[in-house]
């Protein structure tokens, strides 16, 4: 791949931080819990905002309401990049344990709270900015 190409897009992702931020609040804010897995709303939500960054998007749902979203980019070269997500979450214990609420999406002292920001609603969203840029 090329250098250049790969620098210019990390700069274009880094200059994009804030949404990245608030897109993770925003995923967090969706209850995924496993189980049930129920992610229509929160499927329906990334399928939205990968349309409306110009990528082809489809759905397909499994067992109920486990839904899977497919966002296409179609580039100039052969090569091919995969991102893969999920967007369940296991469930949150006692939300008195928690200093944020678990479904808040808090922001706060430069972090983002709530169950699933790092595993895995944050790398989802900094994967759907890359996608847009």
């Amino acid at each position: 791949m090329d250098r250049e190409l790969v620098a210019k897009v990390i700069e274009e992702v880094e200059g994009e931080e804030s949404e990245v931020v608030d897109l993770t609040s925003k995923l967090i804010q969706f209850e995924t819990v496993s189980p049930p897995s129920d992610t229509r709303e929160c499927a329906e939500y990334v399928r939205s905002y990968l349309e409306e960054a110009g990528l082809e998007t489809s759905t397909y749902e499994r067992r109920g309401n486990k839904v899977n979203v497919r966002g296409r980019l179609r580039g100039r070269a052969d090569e091919t990049i995969i991102w893969l997500g999920h967007l369940d979450v296991v469930p949150p214990g006692e939300p008195e344990n928690w200093s944020y609420g678990p479904f808040s999406g808090e922001v706060a002292d430069g972090r983002v709270y709530g169950r699933g920001s790092t595993d895995m609603k944050g790398s989802c969203a900094a994967a759907m900015v890359a996608a847009k840029v």
